[in-house]
């Protein structure tokens, strides 16, 4: 363990949470999480041991996990929250959220809130974002070469993390370019590498049904919309990105018992995905809240200003050390004291 371990794991103890409670009380952390890695199927992701340690230090040093319904009342209405909150949400609706995940928030009983892009489990679509995914990291061989715009990438070998690098560079390059024209150069790539794309997800890429979906809404789950084909909706037209903001939220009403009217932006950057239109589209069709991607606090102080249409996350940390820093009292206190 290194120095900078054990110093968040002293600071970040049950004797050190009990006495920074205040400070904590100031704030909540709300985790996004997206795919759980499943090795028999090549899925990468949130490692469950990690989940559970984590959810394992929640509850071993009091701290009270609630639900984005429960957050949302409190922003709106000022219903009471308990202290030292912290809430958990997941993006995207895969299959190994419902099957991997959602066992192990059960198992602590954990509330958690699954944003579902409506596409998916209405097999219409797969988003081009996990088709690129598929294709570099099952399909591109060694040696072989993508070329977009005036861009070049090269595989030089097959291990995993230079294959993910690859991936995420094209991926951010696509984000940069078109916004109507993602699915057009995934399927460019497609042919360069002479391979087609199948028209619904394979295994790795099944999404949760509509039948588990209802199953496990009275398990301590809830589910809100996040678009239908999980496009970057700034990128869109106004009367397109209307249209998948309303579909998703229609598509919950219709298939479950107690949506969430809370909607999650795809990709989620605030001025970049998503921005004051999109924001009043959600609010103009009765929706109470939206989540973004950016990384930060809940601010619950006498003079919080939260937006309720642009709520932070913070992206689930791949090390404890740093999920306990970020959900205790430790970071909160870094970014007040850097803030002076």
């Amino acid at each position: 363990m290194t120095v900078k371990n054990t110093l968040i794991q002293a600071l970040t103890s049950a004797p050190m949470n009990r006495l920074m409670g205040g400070l904590r009380n100031q704030c909540l952390p709300i985790f996004m999480l997206h795919r759980m890695q499943d090795k028999p199927l090549g899925v990468y992701g949130h490692q469950p041991d990690t989940l559970r340690a984590a959810l394992s230090y929640v509850r071993q040093n009091n701290f009270k996990p609630i639900s984005i319904r429960t957050l949302v009342d409190h922003l709106s209405q000022g219903t009471p929250l308990p202290e030292k909150a912290v809430a958990f949400t997941m993006d995207d609706g895969f299959y190994d959220q419902a099957e991997i995940a959602v066992p192990i928030f059960q198992e602590f009983q954990v509330p958690v809130t699954i944003f579902i892009a409506t596409g998916l489990p209405d097999n219409e679509w797969w988003s081009w974002d996990y088709k690129l995914e598929y294709l570099i990291m099952s399909r591109m061989q060694s040696a072989q070469q993508v070329h977009i715009g005036d861009q070049t990438w090269h595989l030089d070998n097959a291990d995993r993390d230079t294959r993910r690098r690859c991936m995420r560079s094209m991926r951010n390059y696509i984000k940069g370019q078109d916004g109507t024209g993602y699915d057009a150069f995934v399927e460019d790539i497609s042919h360069q590498l002479g391979c087609d794309l199948p028209p619904l997800p394979p295994p790795a890429y099944r999404a949760i049904s509509w039948s588990q979906a209802r199953a496990l809404e009275s398990q301590g789950v809830e589910f809100g919309p996040h678009s239908h084909r999980h496009n970057i909706l700034q990128a869109q037209s106004l009367a397109d990105a209307e249209r998948e903001i309303r579909h998703s939220w229609s598509r919950l009403k219709a298939e479950l018992k107690h949506p969430l009217p809370v909607f999650c932006y795809p990709t989620g950057r605030s001025g970049v995905d998503f921005g004051p239109r999109e924001m009043a589209i959600a609010q103009h069709i009765g929706l109470k809240a939206a989540m973004s991607a950016d990384a930060g606090y809940i601010d619950l102080g006498a003079d919080a200003h939260n937006n309720l249409f642009a709520l932070r996350r913070f992206a689930f940390p791949d090390k404890l050390s740093d999920f306990r820093q970020y959900c205790s009292w430790l970071e909160w206190f870094k970014e007040r004291r850097y803030a002076f």
